[in-house]
């Protein structure tokens, strides 16, 4: 008897649990995915902050190399404090939304946040392509600014390139923190 109950104690698998106790697993999941979500929003407001203050600096001064790198440092920075705030903004209350839907009901919940998240990972498709995409072209400006002697121009290639660079960084980071997440979703339907 005794050697019957270990067994089926060592058998069970996650898709043997009841609702209620993968969800008492899944919400760890679910909290980290938006703990990173978060933290990166830090950096982001951080580096766009300390990229604009930069950007203000290099702009002032009698250099055109400096001059047209701060365009692009300002420009990429705004959109980082952009969307580094909305992420932090919203973040707390779409876990406790999330979780009371998980807990409320969990069909809806695994639909809903499944699509959603659907749409998430599609973005991080647009957004890489297009990374890339400013990367390209930023290093064919500064090239040709460096070919023409154009320091201007070597700048903003420069300066393109460099914050392309650090968008698909954080965006290659924030999409494997999403497939994990989405790998954890799936799970409770099984």
């Amino acid at each position: 008897m005794i050697a019957l109950l270990l067994a089926s104690l060592l058998t069970t698998t996650p898709e043997d649990l009841p609702m209620s106790s993968k969800l008492t697993l899944f919400e760890p999941q679910l909290r980290s995915y938006f703990r990173g979500e978060v933290q990166e929003s830090w950096v982001f407001v951080g580096l766009g902050a300390a990229a604009v203050v930069g950007g203000a600096i290099m702009f002032t001064r009698n250099n055109d190399f400096l001059r047209g790198a701060a365009f692009p440092l300002i420009g990429v920075a705004l959109i980082q404090l952009v969307v580094g705030v909305a992420v932090l903004w919203r973040s707390n209350q779409q876990v406790s939304d999330l979780l009371g839907l998980a807990n409320s009901d969990p069909s809806a919940f695994m639909t809903q946040e499944s699509k959603r998240m659907a749409v998430v990972n599609r973005n991080f498709t647009i957004y890489k392509s297009a990374e890339i995409v400013l990367m390209i072209l930023g290093a064919g400006v500064a090239a040709a600014g460096y070919v023409k002697k154009t320091d201007l121009a070597f700048g903003i290639g420069l300066g393109l390139v460099a914050q392309s660079a650090v968008m698909f960084t954080f965006d290659l980071i924030a999409e494997r923190r999403a497939e994990v997440y989405v790998a954890h979703i799936t799970g409770l339907g099984r």
